[in-house]
């Protein structure tokens, strides 16, 4: 199992970062500085606040489907039809709440027509989403990792074209192009699911059977919703809370920071559903193995998020101006306490994908519901106050809050074995990555971009020395 993991990892991993990366920062940031930060910040905030949404076009659906397909092959025939009806109920229902939130927070007609566009996108994405979850189930990691980077490799060829040859373009017109994309995705998804069907479908309509689907899927959709809220909440509220034009300009600021994590976060999400079925699988044959995938998929994204992290902490200043035309200390300062958020968060990857997997969702919920009231309470305070890096101080703490709680409950519940010298380990590892990074950072034998990959790569290097990666486990994974 470690083998299929490495192996649907590496693929799954390589051609996201091939593509993934060149679209954040080729495109996306490079959309901003067009259209500046203001008006990004617009578009930032709506896009967060149509996510919320999405509890009503997965419920829960997605995780659901791909637990039940991973264990039990033969249900993609069945299940298939009756989630296809099912979720296009859900998005015209999702489509209306939108609008209704929309009124209620008075957006203005430029706001309503980039809503618009951006909830059609959200509703594109999340049939790509469930096509995605049936391919998983089955393994099919190949063609899953196609489908994850259809739309980015569509923005990335057209939307990069049209900044090339006419230098300029606006936020409105970008979100066209971005629901053409999602909609070419959910294509492909469909394309490749529907090559795999052997038995011919039944589309017929049955009360009941979408009665026991939801009430099955609907604490999924829960911990969606309060997951969503904890962790994207807080572009909505710098806008909402402070005056015009500071929150959209805040709200950019704040935008201009989270790119970096949220490229670190896609990466973490896609190793997150490789693990999901993978943990699905081992559960339901109660085997041994479930603890050796656990233990090495965490040392693995522990070692990836601080190779990434503490870098970018030392080299925040550099990082920062090289990316944007426009920034500042403050912005820096947001860059650094959302970067450093991603250390809690990747744990949170591998053990509530664990929880999730032995069906633990309520156990979750609490802990989301718990994130959800921290989070918002301490934004409410805390935004008017210091803006966009109040916002960023919350994160932080809420990260690692939940972070500690889902490592607790994942130890408990699932009787994971506590080793002390992996522990040692781990403290070792990061003290000799900051304090080697550090003095990196203080030298001048190079420019500073050699000096902070040289700082990434030793930071590889001292988990290799540490044996939080053992090569000699690897070589035998790869060679079963």
């Amino acid at each position: 199992m470690n083998k299929d993991f490495l192996r649907s990892a590496t693929l799954l991993i390589a051609v996201n970062l091939l593509i993934k990366p060149l679209y954040i920062f080729g495109i996306d940031r490079t959309l901003q500085n067009v259209v500046g930060t203001a008006e990004y910040g617009i578009y930032f905030a709506l896009f967060n606040y149509t996510l919320f949404g999405q509890v009503l076009l997965d419920f829960g659906i997605n995780n659901f489907n791909n637990r039940a397909i991973a264990q039990q092959h033969h249900l993609l025939t069945s299940y298939l039809p009756t989630f296809l009806r099912l979720k296009v109920l859900l998005a015209l229902a999702y489509m209306g709440s939108c609008f209704v939130g929309a009124m209620l927070l008075n957006y203005n007609l430029h706001q309503q027509q980039l809503l618009f566009w951006l909830a059609l996108s959200q509703i594109l994405a999340s049939f790509g989403a469930f096509f995605r979850s049936n391919l998983q189930g089955l393994h099919l990691f190949g063609k899953d990792s196609l489908v994850s980077v259809t739309d980015r490799l569509f923005l990335i060829v057209v939307v990069g074209s049209l900044l090339l040859l006419y230098k300029g373009m606006d936020i409105l017109q970008f979100a066209y192009l971005q629901t053409a994309a999602y909609a070419i995705t959910a294509g492909v998804g469909a394309l490749f699911v529907w090559q795999q069907i052997k038995t011919p479908l039944v589309w017929r309509y049955n009360s009941g059977v979408f009665g026991g689907i939801i009430q099955q899927t609907y604490p999924y959709a829960l911990l969606m919703l309060l997951m969503l809220l904890y962790s994207r909440v807080d572009a909505v509220l710098i806008e909402y809370l402070l005056p015009e034009p500071s929150g959209a300009e805040q709200a950019g600021i704040y935008a201009s920071a989270y790119r970096l994590l949220d490229a670190a976060n896609m990466i973490a999400v896609l190793l997150a559903t490789i693990l999901l079925p993978m943990f699905a699988r081992l559960l339901h044959q109660q085997t041994p193995e479930l603890y050796a995938l656990t233990g090495f998929s965490a040392r693995l994204m522990l070692v990836g998020a601080v190779a990434l992290v503490v870098p970018c902490l030392f080299f925040g200043d550099e990082v920062m101006h090289l990316l944007y035309h426009q920034t500042s200390d403050y912005a820096i300062q947001v860059f650094g306490c959302l970067l450093l958020s991603f250390v809690a968060t990747s744990s949170v990857y591998i053990y509530g994908t664990l929880l999730t997997a032995n069906g633990n969702i309520w156990l979750l919920n609490g802990i989301a519901l718990l994130g959800m009231v921290l989070n918002i309470s301490l934004n409410v305070w805390l935004i008017p106050q210091q803006g966009a890096l109040g916002a960023a101080y919350v994160a932080l703490i809420t990260q690692f809050v939940v972070a500690l709680l889902h490592l607790v409950v994942a130890i408990r519940v699932c009787k994971l074995p506590i080793m002390a010298v992996n522990v040692f380990k781990s403290v070792g590892f990061v003290a000799a990555c900051m304090v080697g990074t550090w003095w990196l950072a203080n030298a001048d034998w190079a420019i500073w971009q050699i000096r902070f990959f040289t700082a990434a790569i030793a930071c590889v290097m001292w988990a290799f020395l540490l044996k939080m990666i053992d090569v000699r486990m690897i070589w035998k994974v790869l060679q079963r």
